[in-house]
């Protein structure tokens, strides 16, 4: 089988087993790409190499030879990530032998603290809002969920009324990896 045969595979996983967004997945499919594309040029060739053929030292080589100060960290780190699964996919489905998985550690990521908004910011943003306009009781409502829960837009974005309970003051989202979460509502949320 050869490396595009196994990529295919790999995004099917991850797209039906795994159930990552979308965006998760084209990213995945990015980073291993790229990787697959480096081993064309070292090998001179057109063709995708086999899979079985891929060594802890193709993946030494392509760390050095990549130009990682064009990526932020963050971005970095998923590039180890990925690579580090699909290699692990690729090991627990016998495709590839070894365990180069093993020995691929990602960078640590920095410690991140988040900046918020302070009221007189968000009193700012909320108006901005016409509530008079066409779409303004919308917007206003999406800043208030959005404010009031901490969600993220991502999470917004696929929010069906059904999934809002105003009695309860509560909502069911699906945050990150598809994984489902009731938030919360404060009353000005709840009100809009």
């Amino acid at each position: 089988m050869n490396l595009t045969e196994s990529l295919d595979l790999y995004i099917k996983y991850l797209t039906y087993e795994k159930n990552l967004s979308k965006t998760s997945v084209i990213s995945y499919k990015k980073d291993i790409e790229q990787f697959t594309e480096y081993l064309l040029k070292q090998h001179g060739s057109k063709e995708s190499p086999e899979t079985g053929a891929i060594s802890l030292e193709n993946f030494r080589k392509y760390l050095k030879e990549i130009d990682f100060s064009r990526y932020s960290k963050n971005t970095v780190i998923r590039k180890y990530s990925s690579l580090k699964s699909f290699f692990k996919f690729l090991e627990n489905n016998e495709i590839l032998s070894g365990s180069i998985s093993s020995y691929i550690i990602p960078p640590k990521k920095d410690a991140h603290l988040y900046s918020f908004l302070s009221q007189p910011e968000i009193n700012k943003v909320l108006s901005c809002i016409d509530a008079g306009a066409a779409n303004g009781i919308r917007d206003r409502a999406l800043i208030e969920f959005i404010y009031s829960t901490g969600t993220r837009v991502s999470e917004v974005e696929n929010l069906k009324n059904s999934d809002i309970d105003i009695e309860k003051n509560e909502a069911k989202v699906l945050g990150k990896g598809r994984k489902p979460r009731n938030v919360y509502l404060n009353s000005q949320a709840a009100y809009w």
